[in-house]
């Protein structure tokens, strides 16, 4: 799949092929005049169009910042969280195929409502099932900068056992931590996405 996004590359191959001609069209003094002609012609397009290019990549990525500090300071919380997480979506588009099967078998961190006795509870959506968000707060307070809380800190075939195994493995397939090896718990890939993908930035 092509990248829809500019880049850098092309300007500087532009830049390097206009040197290069200019240098060959001045010193080919062997050369006829008509062929140093035209190496300073094609140098001269080959800078116009570096030009431009340079300019689209500067537009672009201009547009990209104004657009990131408008929807900090101007979207709501909740909005906000949304926008973020749809422009992780269209990131995620130009990911590989494997790459995107194993974010579909896992879902995107959706906050749904389950029922509770005390009315419906928010709740992350992990695999096939879900998380109540509290205990998404929980483990993660109780987890460090380096390891995820231990799975094993409660008891077998408790519900918060479960919840601790799926998210876990929510996290370790999405690849924000990595599996658990010999005593040590799954361990923290990137904490800070990890906090950013469940939470929000602002979370």
């Amino acid at each position: 799949m092509s990248d829809p996004y500019p880049k850098l590359f092309a300007p500087i191959v532009l830049f390097i092929l206009v040197v290069v001609f200019l240098l060959i069209a001045y010193h080919g003094e062997k050369l006829p005049e008509w062929l140093r002609a035209f190496f300073v012609f094609a140098g001269l397009i080959c800078g116009v169009f570096g030009i431009l290019s340079t300019a689209n990549w500067l537009a672009y990525n201009v547009a990209e910042r104004v657009g990131d500090y408008n929807r900090a300071h101007m979207l709501s919380p909740e909005v906000a969280l949304a926008d973020r997480r749809l422009q992780l979506v269209e990131r995620i588009s130009n990911m590989p195929a494997d790459r995107i099967a194993t974010l579909a078998a896992f879902a995107m961190p959706i906050t749904e409502f389950i029922g509770g006795s005390i009315g419906p509870i928010p709740a992350l959506r992990v695999g096939e099932g879900n998380v109540p968000m509290w205990f998404v707060a929980k483990f993660w307070e109780r987890s460090t900068d380096t390891y995820l809380v231990p799975v094993r800190t409660w008891n077998s075939e408790t519900r918060e056992r479960q919840w601790a195994e799926a998210l876990t493995n929510y996290l370790v397939n999405f690849g924000l931590a990595s599996p658990a090896a010999g005593n040590n718990p799954a361990k923290w890939v990137n904490p800070e996405a990890a906090h950013t993908w469940l939470f929000g930035r602002d979370g």
